[in-house]
């Protein structure tokens, strides 16, 4: 009975070591952003948990933000990474793909950062609407005030990075779906505030990016039978990077379809975090190509 309760004490004492302290807002535009008109109606939050699991949708961003989640003393590793949940540009997945990715990266020593991106207009129409996702240039305009939030914040973790005992040169950026667009278009263009690295999830990558040596050095997980965004996103990128010799891990998952985010599924896309892990202790950072 001693050795079972001593095995307890050590199991929470250890747990204790990967909480995150008490999360810090902060608003990207506290005076507002500048050429914007706010969407009508106001900011808005869709319950769509099941089972008393949280799975919230934020729509009609308003007051974009980050919300800065950093690990224990104990377990802190120096690295941030800033987390772009997904949702088409029309919504973002605020828990699965936002703050329970922020909380797991705490618990293997990373500040995990998760941003309130403004939603830009899309296209209605459908050739349109698919031109925003598969050409960069096309992306760049329609996305722009996703980008500006994407940048803003990046710029604000660098400036606190010694606040946040943060390594400026270990600041990547996680982006799912519509994110991992966000995260990849912030890759190649953001020279101001280019990521240190990234990791892309089941992301939609526009084929023609303009992928140099300069790009960062990327992870790569997808499901093959996503039926929102094929692999081919992905593989492309992951091709692109290769080719101008930069360090990239790609994982073609056989089953989980589409926004699986972080949770248990029973599916082989669920072991895609341990695969982040363990390429993230094997990465060189700044990248050494």
């Amino acid at each position: 009975m001693i050795g079972v309760m001593k095995s307890l004490i050590a199991t929470i004492l250890f747990l204790s070591t990967c909480l995150a302290a008490d999360p810090q807002i902060i608003h990207l535009w506290p005076k507002g952003a500048a050429n914007w008109t706010p969407p009508a109606g106001g900011e808005k939050i869709e319950e769509r948990g099941k089972d008393g699991v949280k799975d919230r949708a934020v729509m009609n961003v308003i007051d974009p933000i980050i919300t800065v989640y950093l690990p224990s003393p104990q377990v802190r590793n120096g690295a941030a990474v800033l987390i772009a949940p997904g949702g088409g540009y029309a919504r973002l997945a605020y828990d699965k793909e936002g703050i329970d990715v922020a909380l797991w990266l705490n618990s293997i020593g990373i500040a995990g950062i998760v941003l309130k991106y403004r939603l830009p207009e899309m296209p209605t129409n459908a050739t349109e609407r698919k031109a925003v996702y598969s050409d960069a240039q096309t992306a760049t305009k329609t996305v722009r005030v996703s980008l500006e939030d994407a940048t803003e914040a990046m710029k604000i973790i660098r400036i606190n990075a010694a606040k946040w005992n943060v390594d400026k040169d270990r600041i990547g950026m996680m982006g799912f779906s519509a994110g991992g667009h966000l995260a990849a278009l912030m890759g190649v263009q953001a020279e101001e505030a280019r990521p240190n690295f990234l990791a892309l999830i089941y992301g939609a990558i526009p084929g023609n990016l303009n992928v140099t040596k300069d790009t960062p050095q990327t992870f790569l997980a997808h499901a093959s039978d996503d039926p929102s965004v094929a692999t081919d996103t992905s593989i492309h990128f992951y091709q692109a990077l290769r080719i101008a010799k930069v360090p990239a891990e790609l994982h073609i998952f056989s089953e989980g379809g589409h926004g699986f985010g972080i949770r248990k599924s029973g599916k082989t896309s669920e072991n895609w975090p341990g695969r982040f892990e363990a390429w993230f202790k094997a990465m060189k950072c700044p990248c050494e190509n």
